[in-house]
C-alpha cells in the first residue's frame, strides 16, 4: 500500500512538473511569435543605427583632418609670410599625398578682389606641378556649398563625370605680418577618399550604405547600376506608389526608417543626417534578408528551449522516481524519533548514493538527538541547582543591605541598590551609634558572585570595625589591611565612609577612590566635595588613608552614588554623565531623599531606552534638617 501511495504521489508530482513546463514553454513560444515582427524590426534598426553611427564618425574624423590642414600649416612650414604664399600649394600637396590639387588665391587687400592665383596639381606621373594664374578666383555658387564651419571655411562637391567626383574645402588664411585675410585656400581631393571605407560595410546579406545630398541626389552609392538613377526619387519610383512623403523625411534632419517596394520586393530603408556635412546617410536591404537572419536566431532559441524542456522533463521523472519512494520509511522513523524512540533502527539497504547520504544524515541526527537529550537532562538538573543557589545567594546578599532604622526628626535618609545581575558588588550601609550617623557606600570591582562575596566581606568588616572606631581613616586602614591579606584575587573596592554628628551636621569622612559626593543646598545649589579621593581599598597594604571634615548646612543634603549611575550607557554609546545627574536632582520635586533617588533612577531608565543595564546602580541621600532643638522650637 505504501509503495502504491508514493508511486501515485510521484506520478502526480511528475504530472504537475510536466504541466508547468508545457504551460511555460507555450507562453514562451507564443510570446516569441507575437513579438517576432517587433524583434525583426528592432534588430534591423539596431544594426542600421550602429552602422550609420560608425559611418558618421568616420566622416567626422576625415573631415576634421581636412579642416585642420590650414591650422597646421604654420606648424609644418613655420611662419607664413606673404612672400612665401606662392610656394604654399606645392608644400601642402607634398605634405598631404591624398590631395589631388591645391589652389591659393591671394590678395594683399582682400580675397574678393582680383589678385594672383597659385595652382599646384599632381601630374600623371605623380610629380607636383605649379602654375600662376592672373585672374580672379571663382568661388562655388552657394547652392553647391554643402557645409560651412565656424572658421569661415566651406565645402563644395563638383562632379567631373558619372564615376569621378571632387570634393573641395575652402579656407580663408591670414598672413602673420598683416593679421588680415590675405588669401583663400582651396583643397581638392577625390570624393572616394571620404567614402572608400563604405564599400566594405554590409548589413545582413544584401544591404549596403549610400549617401545623398539635401536634395536626394546620390553623393555615393556602391552599386554603379543604382548610381545611374542619379537620385533617390528616381530609384524608388514605382507604379502606383507615392514615395514623396518618404523622400521628404529622408532629406530632412531626422532619423527613422520606411518600407519601400521595388519590383515587387519589400525593402527596409533607414535614414539619418550626417553631423558634419549637409548629407544624408541611407541604409537599405531586402526585408527577406532581415527576416531570414532573425528567423535563424528565433529558431535557434526555439531549439534550445525545446531541448531544455526535454532535459527538464526527463530529469524530473528520474529524480522523483528515485527519491520520493524511499522517503516513506524515513518519515515514519522520524515520527518515532520525535515521539521519544531515539534508538529505533533505520534501514540501510539503498542503491542511490544520495539516499545513502540521507541515511547517514538521519543516523547522525538520531545519535545527536539521543546525546542531546542526555546532556539536556544533565544540564537541566545542574541549571536547577544553580538557580536554587542563585536564589539563595540573592536572599543572603539582601540580608547584608541596611534595615530600616529609627532616625531622629532632623535626619531624613533614603538609599536604593539596583543590581545589573542576580547578585552584585555594590554596597551601602548606615547605622546610628552614640548620637552619630555612620554611613558607607562602595563599589567592588567586577560583577557576579566574586564581587558579591567580596561585598559581603567588606560589609561585615565595616559593621564590626565602625562600631569600635570613631575615625573614618582608621576604619579604612583596618579594612584595607584585612582585604590586602590575600592579594591573589586582584579585587578591590572603592568606598566613601562618613560619620555625621546628628546635633550639628558635622561630618568626618574618607574617600577611598570613590566618585565625589554631591552637596545639595537648601537654595538649590549643587556642588561636590572637592577633596581628592585616596586609592581604593585592597590595592596598597600599608597605605594610610586621609580624613576630612565638612559641616552640612541646615536643610542641605549629601548625595552618594556609584559610577554605575554616571556610566549608564544608551544604544548610541552615550553615558548618562554628571550633567544629566545634576539635571535630575534639579527636576526632583520636592527635594527630599526619596524623590531625588527615585527621580534619578527614572531618568537613567529613560536614558538607556530599554537596553540591558551594564552595572549596578546604588544611591544614598542624607538630608540634614538642622539641630533637634531648632526643629522642636519651630
Amino acid at each position: 500500500m505504501k509503495k502504491r501511495y508514493y508511486t501515485s504521489f510521484s506520478k502526480r508530482l511528475v504530472l504537475y512538473l510536466v504541466s508547468l513546463l508545457l504551460i511555460t514553454g507555450s507562453l514562451v513560444f507564443i510570446s516569441i511569435f507575437t513579438f517576432s515582427r517587433e524583434f525583426i524590426t528592432d534588430n534591423a534598426l539596431y544594426q542600421a543605427n550602429t552602422i550609420a553611427t560608425n559611418v558618421s564618425r568616420s566622416f567626422e574624423r576625415k573631415i576634421k583632418d581636412i579642416e585642420s590642414i590650414p591650422n597646421t600649416i604654420t606648424g609644418l612650414f613655420g611662419n607664413i609670410d606673404t612672400s612665401e604664399m606662392r610656394l604654399l600649394p606645392s608644400k601642402i600637396l607634398t605634405a598631404y599625398p591624398f590631395l589631388s590639387d591645391c589652389c591659393l588665391h591671394y590678395s594683399f587687400s582682400e580675397p574678393n578682389k582680383d589678385g594672383c592665383t597659385m595652382y599646384a596639381y599632381r601630374g600623371k606621373s605623380g610629380k607636383i606641378k605649379t602654375k600662376s594664374l592672373a585672374y580672379r578666383l571663382t568661388v562655388p555658387h552657394k547652392n553647391n556649398i554643402i557645409r560651412k564651419n565656424d572658421k569661415q571655411g566651406f565645402w563644395s562637391v563638383k562632379e567631373l563625370d558619372s564615376s569621378h567626383s571632387i570634393i573641395s574645402y575652402f579656407q580663408p588664411i591670414k598672413a602673420d605680418s598683416l593679421q588680415t585675410v590675405s588669401g583663400l585656400l582651396e583643397l581638392n581631393f577625390p570624393l572616394k577618399h571620404l567614402t572608400d571605407f563604405i564599400y566594405d560595410i554590409k548589413i545582413f546579406s544584401s544591404g549596403y550604405v549610400f549617401v545623398t545630398d539635401s536634395e536626394g541626389d546620390f553623393i555615393f552609392h556602391p552599386d554603379p547600376q543604382v548610381f545611374k538613377y542619379h537620385n533617390l526619387k528616381s530609384f524608388c519610383s514605382s507604379p502606383g506608389i507615392d514615395y514623396s512623403s518618404t523622400l521628404k523625411k529622408f532629406t530632412k534632419d531626422t532619423t527613422g526608417y520606411e518600407n519601400v517596394y521595388k519590383k515587387g520586393k519589400k525593402y527596409f530603408l533607414y535614414y539619418t543626417p550626417s553631423s558634419r556635412m549637409d548629407w544624408h546617410i541611407g541604409i537599405i536591404c531586402r526585408y527577406d534578408d532581415i527576416r531570414l537572419s532573425s528567423s535563424k536566431f528565433l529558431w535557434l532559441v526555439f531549439a534550445i528551449l525545446g531541448i531544455g524542456f526535454l532535459i527538464l522533463y526527463y530529469s524530473a521523472i528520474r529524480i522523483v522516481k528515485s527519491s520520493l519512494y524511499p522517503l516513506s520509511e524515513f518519515t515514519e522513523n522520524v515520527r518515532k524519533i520525535t515521539n521519544g524512540q531515539v534508538n529505533i533502527a533505520l534501514p540501510e539497504e539503498y542503491d542511490n548514493e544520495q539516499l545513502k547520504d540521507l541515511y547517514q544524515a538521519f543516523r547522525y541526527m538520531q545519535d545527536r538527538v539521543s546525546s542531546y537529550i542526555q546532556c539536556l537532562q544533565t544540564t537541566t538538573a545542574k541549571n536547577q541547582e544553580i538557580i536554587t543557589e542563585i536564589n539563595l545567594a540573592q536572599k543572603i546578599q539582601k540580608r547584608f543591605l541596611p534595615k530600616d532604622i529609627s532616625l531622629p526628626a532632623n535626619i531624613e535618609l533614603y538609599g536604593k541598590l539596583k543590581q545589573s545581575r542576580s547578585v552584585g558588588g555594590d554596597l551601602y550601609e548606615y547605622f546610628i551609634l552614640d548620637n552619630k550617623l555612620y554611613f558607607v557606600l562602595g563599589d567592588v570591582s567586577g560583577k557576579g558572585f566574586p564581587a558579591s562575596l567580596y561585598m559581603a566581606s567588606v560589609i561585615k568588616l565595616f559593621r564590626y570595625i565602625a562600631s569600635r572606631q570613631s575615625s573614618t581613616a582608621a576604619i579604612c586602614n583596618l579594612i584595607n589591611t584585612h582585604m590586602c591579606d590575600n592579594t591573589e584575587d586582584d579585587m578591590y573596592v572603592t568606598m566613601f565612609i562618613g560619620i555625621m554628628d546628628i546635633q550639628n551636621g558635622h561630618i568626618i569622612y574618607t574617600n577611598a577612590g570613590h566618585p565625589k559626593p554631591f552637596i545639595v543646598y537648601a537654595d538649590g545649589r549643587i556642588c561636590t566635595l572637592n577633596d581628592e579621593p585616596d586609592v581604593p581599598i585592597g590595592i596598597l597594604e600599608d597605605y594610610k588613608f586621609q580624613e576630612y571634615e565638612y559641616t552640612l548646612p541646615e536643610g542641605s543634603q549629601i548625595l552618594l552614588y556609584t559610577d554605575g549611575i554616571t556610566d549608564a550607557e544608551n544604544i548610541n554609546a552615550q553615558f548618562f554623565g554628571k550633567n544629566r545627574l545634576i539635571e535630575c536632582i534639579n527636576g526632583a520635586t520636592p527635594k527630599n531623599p526619596y524623590t531625588i533617588v527615585t527621580r534619578i533612577l527614572e531618568c537613567i531608565q529613560a536614558h538607556i531606552q530599554g537596553t540591558e543595564q551594564s552595572d549596578d546602580l546604588t544611591i544614598l541621600d542624607i538630608l540634614y534638617k538642622g539641630t533637634p532643638q531648632k526643629e522642636s522650637d519651630a
